[in-house]
């Protein structure tokens, strides 16, 4: 079978991720598990979950590991550099299929498109956050605000870098769809949609930089464990 390996590269203006990791919700459990919440001082929390701890059995290192975990505010690759996972692609791109008409789209389709193309993530030229972006949020099931801060990369006003965001990747494209296709649906993506969080306040958009496909075929023979 015949893929189109392609080799991408995105410049971003800025870019917020917001991360929900598995241990954060391990955390968020804990805590209401214990009944953290009710506690009147630090010490009665601490206690408290402490008890819940030797409840499930788990350590209070362990606990404070995950904590760590929870409060990291980016993904990064081995290297340390920050990277843009590949959902955050494949949901945009999803996105702006489901929004396209058909001489745009192609073969596409929101429910197909995983299907036809596979997506790595994106590694960044940043390690660390250029600002922060504050503002209070609504909470889900009240008209109470709270403050909300994320730590972003590159420049929002007139806070940050000057320098753009450059992050590359790679993709790989069944036969049966066109790249150009593929190409046109990014670069409308990348400027409408975005990626990434707080979009709607003008985070994560940006444009196709490049754009270099290289095709591969794979040998075809049995599927599963007896093609080893």
């Amino acid at each position: 079978m015949s893929h189109t390996t392609i080799k991408i590269e995105i410049a971003l203006e800025n870019y917020i991720d917001n991360p929900y990791w598995p241990e954060t919700e391990l955390i968020v459990r804990i805590q209401k598990d214990s009944g953290y919440s009710r506690q009147k001082s630090d010490e009665k929390r601490k206690a408290a979950i402490d008890a819940q701890l030797k409840k499930i059995g788990m350590t209070r290192e362990q606990f404070e590991a995950a904590e760590r975990k929870a409060a990291e505010r980016w993904y990064r690759n081995a290297d340390g550099a920050i990277v843009i996972p590949r959902h955050k692609l494949a949901g945009m791109l999803v996105q702006t299929i489901g929004n396209a008409p058909k001489a745009l789209r192609g073969v596409f389709t929101k429910d197909n498109f995983r299907s036809f193309c596979q997506i790595g993530d994106l590694t960044t030229d940043r390690r660390d956050k250029d600002g922060v972006f504050s503002r209070f949020v609504k909470n889900e099931n009240s008209n109470m605000r709270r403050l909300q801060v994320d730590e972003f990369i590159g420049r929002y006003l007139a806070v940050g870098s000057d320098q753009e965001i450059f992050a590359s990747g790679t993709m790989s494209l069944a036969e049966a769809a066109k790249p150009q296709t593929l190409k046109a649906l990014v670069e409308v993506g990348i400027a409408t949609i975005g990626l990434g969080s707080c979009r709607k306040m003008g985070f994560g958009l940006g444009q196709l930089v490049s754009f270099v496909e290289q095709r591969e075929t794979k040998p075809t023979g049995k599927l599963g464990r007896d093609a080893a």
